[in-house]
């Protein structure tokens, strides 16, 4: 491909200046101006094309150095080596929570709104305790903005009013 491309590019060269050469108006000169144009595209996609060649020679390289022993995985059409078995946690490793879309509760989302909501409400508390007295009333803000129908969002209301922002 690059070879194509260098050839391309040395012909369009080659073009432009033999229509140069013998150019007798100004469109001659735009038309040959346009195949210097066309070749240095050329030229540049060819130097593309070689930077990748060379990109994936040194991946090759690499991935051919880094390969695990071959009883731990299992060779496809190409370089590129799976694991034959599913990694295993250890003991140790935090289990997420998982959800069983199946059942009702699952689709209520309201307890993370809510579990949300209390947390930017007790950021609110600190930045209020800190002296940041308007990070506290964003927090506030944030909480009534994002989480309007929960119960943490009726007390950013009631905080807001106490201190003379209505929402």
């Amino acid at each position: 491909m690059r070879i194509l491309l260098f050839l391309l590019c040395a012909l369009a060269f080659l073009a432009g200046a033999g229509i140069l050469a013998n150019a007798q108006s100004a469109i001659h000169e735009i038309e040959a101006f346009i195949l210097f144009l066309i070749s240095a595209v050329f030229l540049v996609g060819a130097s593309v094309v070689e930077a990748i060649n060379i990109a994936r020679k040194k991946i090759e390289s690499s991935m051919r150095e880094a390969s695990p022993p071959a009883s731990t995985t299992r060779v496809v059409s190409n370089p590129v080596t799976l694991p034959t078995a599913a990694p295993v946690l250890p003991p140790s490793a935090p289990v997420e929570k998982t959800i069983n879309m199946q059942e009702p509760s699952a689709w209520n989302m309201e307890d993370d709104e809510e579990e949300h909501a209390s947390t930017l409400l007790a950021q609110a508390r600190q930045f209020a305790q800190s002296g940041a007295r308007e990070k506290a009333i964003s927090a506030l803000q944030e909480v009534i903005r994002l989480y309007p129908r929960t119960s943490n969002a009726e007390k950013a209301r009631r905080s807001l009013k106490k201190s003379g922002i209505f929402t």
